[in-house]
């Protein structure tokens, strides 16, 4: 079933375009044979889809050929990109698993793998090039130490850093979802229309750093991480050039995506649950 489903897929998209150009949206190239069977990269076995056929045909090819371990692992990739394709939990999960059997025991490519086995034997204890040179007879710190080194004497206002920083940033005063990449991206966002509810999630929980808000949203709300997490938790905390602060953010944010607060797609993982809005 899977094999028809998606011949029937290649089939809608073969001759369809032939260059980026011609495609209306967005596509990405992909191999009709995969490389792992056996499949080339000449014209005859290449084809433009769009990123959601691209997605479902690899998904496709990985249940068609449960046993094909490159198919498999093509499709966990696939599923963690961030190319704002929906993906169910139900298919996250079994990409997922099927991944981690794929990689446990015999199957991982370093598997019984020891001493003279392992590649960068060759280069440990007094076969490596670096070994026994230290401090100044390091390359690294003869070539940059002391007035060799291009920062050298460069403090405050004449440090490179310091152009970047306040009103000489271009994305000074910009409001974070307005940036060209988050613009370009869909997960971003979806990510940062739930600012104030993770904002108040923060609050609530004495204004934890990254990595400890991230474990309680997926534990206490069964919610994929959201992939800007660490930039919003920056502005919460006021490390960026937020003008205003967070009442000015807050304020153009119900403006910008038309309402007051957020909440989370009960048992639904970010970044492709069906219900994610």
């Amino acid at each position: 079933m899977h094999k028809e489903q998606y011949d029937q897929l290649i089939k809608t998209g073969v001759g369809r375009w032939n260059t980026r150009k011609e495609a209306p949206c967005y596509v990405e190239l992909h191999h009709i044979i995969p490389k792992c069977m056996g499949g080339g990269d000449d014209k005859s076995n290449l084809v433009f889809l769009t990123a959601e056929e691209h997605y479902e045909a690899h998904r496709l090819l990985a249940m068609a050929y449960p046993e094909e371990r490159g198919l498999q692992n093509a499709w966990w990739s696939m599923c963690n990109r961030n190319g704002g394709v929906a993906v169910t939990p139900e298919e996250y999960s079994i990409a997922r698993i099927r991944h981690s059997e794929n990689m446990s025991g015999s199957n991982h490519p370093m598997y019984g793998r020891r001493g003279e086995g392992v590649g960068l034997y060759g280069r440990k204890g007094k076969d490596h090039p670096m070994y026994g040179r230290r401090g100044k007879d390091h390359p690294c710190s003869e070539a940059n130490s002391g007035e060799n080194n291009p920062m050298y004497g460069r403090r405050g206002k004449d440090c490179p850093a310091s152009s970047y920083k306040g009103e000489k940033n271009h994305y000074y005063g910009i409001t974070p979802w307005l940036t060209t990449s988050s613009k370009n991206s869909i997960n971003s966002q979806k990510t940062w229309e739930m600012m104030t509810t993770i904002y108040r999630y923060w609050l609530d929980n004495e204004q934890p750093e990254y990595s400890t808000l991230a474990k309680k949203i997926s534990l206490d709300l069964g919610v994929k991480i959201p992939s800007q997490l660490h930039n919003m938790v920056s502005w919460f905390k006021g490390y960026k050039d937020n003008i205003g602060g967070m009442g000015r953010l807050l304020s153009e944010h119900k403006t910008h995506f038309n309402f007051g607060s957020y909440h989370f797609p009960e048992h639904q993982m970010y970044e492709g649950g069906d219900n994610a809005n």
